[in-house]
């Protein structure tokens, strides 16, 4: 037996005796027509078939959840087939089969179904056939495919959903709020969110007791430190409230701003820089007058010494102009360093440009013996930069090297490209002993890095126990065709 009816008029009337009156060959056709008549009357969709798996009946109601203009037309079940033999033995031995889904399919409308097959017999067991009662589950599976895609969106966001209940326990998270705050969905559905926000937070949770006081956050910014690693965040949060204005639940987002945040930081930090180097720029400019001054008045002394004086004082005159000197170059180096400068690119040679430097430092290199040793790479690599900054880095390097070499020693200058490799190297071998360049000893090599990194290159110096080291000067090289006609 069926349970009971939906209409409460038909609530005492089992289907199976309604399909059985149609079903039984010895019934009068005037019940048949009263149980057919009932059958239409039903809410519910219903199919009667027959022994053989022939549709005898479909009632107004099929018609009208199916949408069917026409009782007649014809339909099938995806997986379902009253034919099948298989399926006509579970019946002939009585078996119901109930909660079955499957899918209909009606002209080019496929809809989803959930089936219920309940076999009947005669008085002398002998099957008669079968009715069929049918659950449109459209809705259910739009719904559900409404679920699906919310939640699809819900966790691909790049924002944290935490979604709680009355009594602030956890009942949803996304997938971003799962990866950032390191924990899994079964750890903690169902749990105080003081759980998950004491190990950011320790006592002091200020999302908890915002909630608690029935206080709303609104881009409230908070940091996590999560080993070596700190991030930022910016938090809001709102309360699910019912008809009656009453809170049922909440909701918290968050959002990552680490990355936003260390650029603002980094900002901060160049803009104290900035402001520290104009000051050391006037500090330094203030340097040179009283140096002129001190350069001047020592001249004017020497001047005005007689022959044994000059004699007798010349190593300590000589160490005086020497230390201005000094400074000079140091002031010099710090001044050029804080001074923006607009850099004029233009193409290149690079083994030119090796050539132009190594004229500038002959007296020197003539001097101490050095042996200079050329492997360039033919034909010249092109670069496109500021020639008189990349001289000045070139001098820089070679002069930290000659003033750090003994005298008759050989010093190569190597330049190639690696494979196919979009940039040009510059070694400068050997860099004497085990000595690497400390800023204020390599002539200004902080003013030599910076140069070439704002020409998107980089300087490396790798050292080589008891070989000495290499001071490589790497830059982009720069396609001919690509490189525009200066004017």
């Amino acid at each position: 037996m069926l349970p009971s009816l939906n209409n409460p008029d038909l609530a005492s009337v089992p289907l199976t005796m309604l399909a059985g009156n149609i079903l039984d060959p010895l019934c009068p056709a005037a019940v048949k027509n009263i149980s057919e008549d009932i059958l239409n009357k039903l809410s519910m969709p219903v199919i009667v078939i027959n022994h053989l798996g022939n549709i005898l009946l479909t009632n107004e109601a099929f018609g009208k959840t199916m949408a069917l203009s026409n009782q007649n037309v014809t339909f099938n079940f995806e997986n379902i087939n009253f034919s099948d033999s298989n399926l006509i033995k579970l019946l002939d031995y009585g078996l119901p089969v109930t909660g079955y889904n499957d899918n209909l399919r009606i002209n080019n409308k496929t809809i989803p179904v959930k089936i219920n097959l309940y076999p009947l017999f005669n008085s002398e067991r002998h099957r008669l056939g079968l009715v069929c009662t049918l659950e449109d589950l459209t809705s259910s599976s739009n719904y559900l495919q409404l679920q699906q895609r919310c939640e699809l969106i819900f966790n691909s966001m790049e924002l944290g959903f935490i979604v709680l209940d009355e009594s602030l326990k956890i009942t949803m998270l996304n997938k971003f709020a799962k990866v950032h705050l390191g924990c899994k969905e079964s750890e903690v559905i169902g749990k105080p969110l003081d759980n998950l926000m004491q190990e950011f937070f320790g006592d002091a949770n200020p999302i908890s007791s915002a909630l608690a006081n029935q206080m709303e956050l609104k881009d409230y910014e908070q940091s996590f430190t999560l080993g070596e690693q700190t991030y930022y965040f910016t938090i809001n949060t709102y309360f699910l409230k019912n008809e009656n204005n009453q809170p049922t639940g909440a909701i918290i987002t968050f959002q990552d701003i680490t990355t936003a945040k260390e650029m603002s930081l980094k900002l901060a930090q160049n803009e104290r820089f900035a402001a520290i180097g104009h000051m050391v720029g006037e500090t330094l400019q203030g340097i040179g007058n009283p140096l002129t001054s001190i350069k001047g008045f020592v001249q004017l002394v020497e001047k005005n010494l007689n022959e044994q004086q000059k004699k007798d004082l010349k190593s300590y005159i000589d160490t005086i102009f020497s230390e201005i000197d000094t400074i000079y170059k140091v002031t010099n180096d710090l001044l050029e360093f804080t001074k923006p400068y607009k850099i004029k690119l233009e193409l290149i040679s690079v083994n030119e440009l090796i050539s132009e430097v190594l004229t500038l430092v002959d007296k020197e290199v003539r001097l101490q013996e050095i042996t200079i040793h050329c492997d360039l790479f033919e034909p010249s690599p092109p670069v496109r930069g500021d020639r008189h900054q990349l001289i000045q880095v070139f001098l820089n390097i070679l002069n930290n090297i000659l003033q750090n070499m003994p005298v008759s020693e050989t010093l190569t200058i190597k330049t190639y490209i690696i494979g196919e490799s979009s940039k040009v190297t510059i070694d400068f071998i050997p860099w004497p002993g085990n000595h690497r360049p400390r800023d204020d000893e390599s002539g200004g090599l902080s003013v030599s890095n910076r140069i070439i990194k704002e020409h998107r290159g980089e300087i490396r110096t790798v050292s080589d126990s008891g070989e000495g080291s290499i001071v490589s000067v790497i830059l982009p090289l720069c396609k001919l065709s690509a490189v525009p006609e200066n004017k």
